[in-house]
């Protein structure tokens, strides 16, 4: 069975793992470039994973989604 998706120190399968990241972990895209690579076979796109490690991963293994919206503010509401 497939692990998940492995965080690499540098953009190539020789690279060391830095970590394997869980199917649906969120990921901060760090180079917003990268982004038309994003289900690219033999692309890859330089993230930032939960707890604050970086690295690169495949981006065939990656699909964008919306960011989180803000918590709606109370204040400015009309009456």
């Amino acid at each position: 069975a497939f692990p998940g998706l492995r965080l690499r120190a540098k953009p190539n399968i020789e690279a060391p793992t830095i970590a394997t990241l869980s199917p649906g972990t969120r990921l901060e895209l760090l180079d917003s470039a990268s982004a038309v690579n994003v289900g690219i076979a033999g692309k890859w796109i330089n993230v930032r994973a939960p707890g604050g490690l970086s690295g690169f991963v495949a981006a065939q293994f990656v699909r964008l989604s919306e960011p989180h919206p803000e918590p709606e503010s109370s204040t400015g509401e009309r009456n």
